[in-house]
């Protein structure tokens, strides 16, 4: 725990500027994407067990699935962008030097 703690300062502490935060921001994006996935995959898996099904939906109306709701659309749209910006960066790489510009429009999107 105290190592987790040390890398997490770390990070933090780490000055790599926008392309840093734009990538750690991405990964976190796309991990919370692929976790909605895998609970959005078991839950369509127990429609097969009503009871259990109908149980389940309760969760859903509390007020931290909504929120997270809010996230996933935030993730989704951020993810997808950002891979729109890495591709432009690919195959315009003059637009490489234009990163922090394009980065702000991303957030702006």
């Amino acid at each position: 725990m105290i190592n987790a703690i040390r890398v997490g300062y770390s990070v933090l502490r780490y000055r790599g500027g926008i392309g840093q935060w734009a990538w750690a921001v991405n990964r976190v994006a796309g991990v919370g994407v692929l976790l909605f996935l895998a609970i959005h995959i078991f839950d369509i898996f127990l429609v097969g067990f009503p009871a259990l099904f109908k149980e389940l939906l309760v969760i859903y109306k509390g007020p931290l699935p909504r929120v997270l709701e809010v996230l996933l659309v935030f993730g989704l749209l951020y993810h997808g962008v950002n891979g729109l910006r890495l591709i432009l960066m690919d195959f315009k790489p003059t637009t490489a030097r234009h990163h922090v510009k394009l980065f702000y429009i991303q957030i702006a999107i």
